[in-house]
């Protein structure tokens, strides 16, 4: 398939909702401005699912995981070392939570909440490695609807536990180690395979079938976390009247998916700029998420004591990180991985000198 640029503006927007979201939810005064946010790691993982079962198909292993590693490990050790050097300068960070973000160990702990996702995006690419090196790339789609099944029991069971019909407090995953099972999102990453295929043209009933599963449990484990959000939230949030609003975000999110996919040939005919933007817009949304929090709020905290107002700070900050998150994709990170480049063996040119 080739390169979807609609999905890196869409990569971008949920990037920018989840800070928005941890830049205001804890402040009273604006914890209502963007709570739904968390919305945007959802739409995350779906676009993982999508992109991850495209760069898949008919790779080998080792490239597999080069491209990966390349793409998770450099980012966030940059990353990390910024948030500690910035953490730092306010409060005692312990070694613990560095090396917690840079060997995105799966229990933490890590210098930013934002981490705990990276362990679950891991284990899902461990799970398609493991299929490659079996030689069953091919079966990448009862593997979706195997994980669709699954996680759609457990979406089901932790949703009677959320709204007090059993009482059952190990579902409850919270942030910890039990998320690298991919029971609670493995929806979302099925979708995408789904989504997939459909793009190129192997969608099959079965596929549609599944796929409306995993939309139906998505709507039951955003309900969850919504009703998770609302009981803790400074806004005083009822989740009988805002509980629409997190899916029709994540609807919206989906939507603007379907339509990355769908208006891909019309977009890559675009003037080459706007394709270029698109793509450093898709390479900042990394950065940006893993920074947003250490250097936003310790920027936030900076200017309410310069007396700026709480959503002008969180602005302000927001804007901040996104100019520190493009200095990392655009020269930083090219750096780190040139280094790392050179320093992997070459495989191909191994295997050439050795068949000689």
């Amino acid at each position: 398939m080739p390169y979807l640029y609609g999905i890196d503006a869409v990569r971008l927007s949920a990037a920018i909702s989840v800070a928005l979201f941890h830049l205001t939810w804890q402040q009273t005064s604006i914890a209502a401005t963007a709570w739904f946010g968390w919305i945007g790691v959802q739409i995350f993982f779906v676009i993982s699912g999508l992109v991850i079962a495209n760069s898949s198909h008919g790779a080998t292993p080792a490239k597999f995981i080069k491209s990966r590693f390349l793409r998770i490990y450099p980012t966030a050790w940059i990353c990390a070392a910024i948030s500690f050097a910035v953490l730092s300068t306010t409060t005692h960070v312990g070694l613990r939570a560095l090396l917690g973000s840079l060997m995105l160990s799966p229990a933490g702990p890590f210098l930013a909440t934002a981490y705990w996702t990276l362990p679950i995006e891991l284990s899902f690419y461990c799970a398609v490695l493991l299929l490659l090196c079996i030689g069953w790339g091919e079966q990448l789609a009862r593997f979706a609807a195997a994980l669709a099944l699954l996680s759609s029991v457990y979406t089901v069971a932790f949703g009677l536990h959320c709204f007090g019909y059993v009482h059952a407090p190990w579902l409850d995953f919270a942030f910890g180690w039990k998320n690298v099972t991919l029971l609670r999102h493995g929806i979302y990453f099925a979708l995408g395979i789904f989504l997939w295929r459909w793009s190129v043209g192997r969608a099959t009933r079965l596929d549609g079938m599944m796929g409306a599963l995993c939309i139906a449990a998505a709507t039951l484990e955003i309900s969850c976390g919504t009703l998770g959000i609302a009981r803790i939230s400074p806004a005083g949030l009822s989740f009988a009247r805002v509980w629409l609003i997190p899916l029709g975000y994540a609807a919206l999110g989906l939507l603007a998916i379907i339509a990355a996919i769908g208006l891909r040939a019309r977009i890559a005919v675009l003037p080459r700029w706007t394709r270029t933007a698109l793509r450093l817009a898709g390479l900042v949304t990394y950065p940006l998420y893993l920074l947003h929090e250490a250097v936003g709020l310790t920027a936030v905290a900076r200017l309410a004591a310069l007396g700026v107002s709480p959503l002008a700070s969180a602005l302000l900050a927001l804007g901040l990180t996104g100019l520190l998150a493009l200095a990392v994709a655009a020269w930083m990170e090219p750096i780190v991985q040139g280094w790392i480049r050179n320093a992997l063996p070459d495989f191909r040119r191994r295997r050439a000198s050795l068949s000689r």
